[in-house]
């Protein structure tokens, strides 16, 4: 019995040395992990179109709700507000007005902030609004007239341009954030 076990003992060693080796346990295969879904690239100013998508008035006040439009290949994101610039006729932009953020109007509210996906061919839209009534006990007689309206997405630095002439009172226009509907959902009522 035991020259038995020495002789299975030596074979095994023997097929050992040749490279015939009993089989081994697999190896665990490697886990992969799960693909992280990323969302959508945020938007370029360069495969923006803008346009008015509407305008509202009252007393002295203005509103104009533009739209950007997606040219690109695929769909992209925009969060926040964008940026505004008026320039003036000789393309000069107009340092007295300055673009300030808000989330509505004289006519409405506005609505939270949030992420607005654009898909190609599809739109987002913001509000330009502004007072036409020049501020006559800060000095202001004549209020500038902008002529073209330059815009530029969040976090970049190229612009899209549209004419449009406004004149802006009191030294600002107030911007709403972007949303993926023309109209706001809030319930709309001049502020207090």
């Amino acid at each position: 019995m035991i020259q038995r076990a020495f002789v299975i003992a030596a074979m095994t060693t023997a097929l050992v040395a040749c490279g015939q080796a009993e089989p081994s346990p697999s190896a665990t295969p490697a886990v992969e992990p799960a693909p992280v879904e990323a969302g959508p690239v945020a938007c370029r100013s360069a495969d923006l179109q803008l346009a008015t998508a509407g305008e509202d008035a009252g007393m002295g006040n203005r509103v104009s709700v533009l739209s950007v439009l997606n040219r690109g290949d695929g769909a992209c994101q925009l969060v926040g507000y964008p940026t505004v610039t008026l320039v003036d006729k000789v393309d000069r932009p107009l340092g007295s007005i300055e673009a300030r953020q808000h989330p509505g109007n004289y006519f409405s509210q506005g609505d939270a902030l949030r992420p607005v996906v654009v898909q190609p061919g599809a739109r987002a839209y913001f509000d330009l609004a502004w007072n036409v009534i020049p501020h006559e006990g800060d000095g202001e007689v004549v209020c500038p007239i902008a002529t073209t309206v330059r815009v530029a997405a969040p976090g970049d630095g190229a612009f899209a341009m549209l004419t449009m002439e406004l004149t802006p009172c009191g030294g600002y226009v107030r911007v709403s954030p972007f949303r993926p509907m023309a109209e706001d959902e809030a319930p709309a009522s001049p502020p207090a």
